[in-house]
């Protein structure tokens, strides 16, 4: 039996639409998670008010994974983006001011399950520094599953099992 030139090429067209189209799902499924953007709309020189906004919430615990009173009782962090004056210059977790900044700071936090944003105020109620703080806890898994955890997981399921 011959196979027309049609069949072929809608073949092809299929397989090429359907590579793209998972490419595609691969590139969508790449963006940075809603804290990081936030983190990247903050700017130096701004009010509490206009962080609010770029944030698009006020500060507070949303975290839905950790059960924690206050930042100093919940997992650990790491710094992994800083803005403006060092996180070293920051407050202590007694209050004591940290070297390289003379002045009073107040530190507003945003608490989310995989990043946390601090940011620093001046004593005109200025953005004089901002944090984003990824993190680290070992006791629950580091994101929620992508599009290729989901595709890995189909696929292992739809494979048979060995007798």
């Amino acid at each position: 039996m011959e196979i027309s030139f049609r069949l072929l090429a809608a073949l092809a067209l299929l397989g090429g639409v359907g590579v793209n189209g998972a490419r595609l799902g691969l590139w969508l499924s790449q963006t940075d998670p809603a804290p990081v953007l936030a983190f990247g709309r903050i700017r130096l020189g701004m009010t509490l008010e206009e962080v609010e906004v770029v944030i698009g919430q006020p500060p507070g615990n949303y975290d839905t994974k950790h059960r924690i009173g206050t930042p100093s009782m919940g997992p650990l962090g790491r710094c992994v983006r800083e803005t403006g004056i060092p996180d070293s210059s920051l407050d202590d977790a007694a209050g004591r001011p940290g070297p390289g900044y003379s002045g009073p700071l107040k530190v507003k936090s945003w608490l989310w399950n995989d990043y946390w944003i601090w940011v620093a105020f001046d004593d005109h109620g200025k953005t004089v520094g901002y944090y984003l703080i990824e993190v680290i806890d070992d006791h629950y898994p580091r994101h929620l599953p992508d599009f290729l955890d989901q595709v890995r997981a189909l696929a292992q399921a739809l494979m048979p099992t060995p007798p």
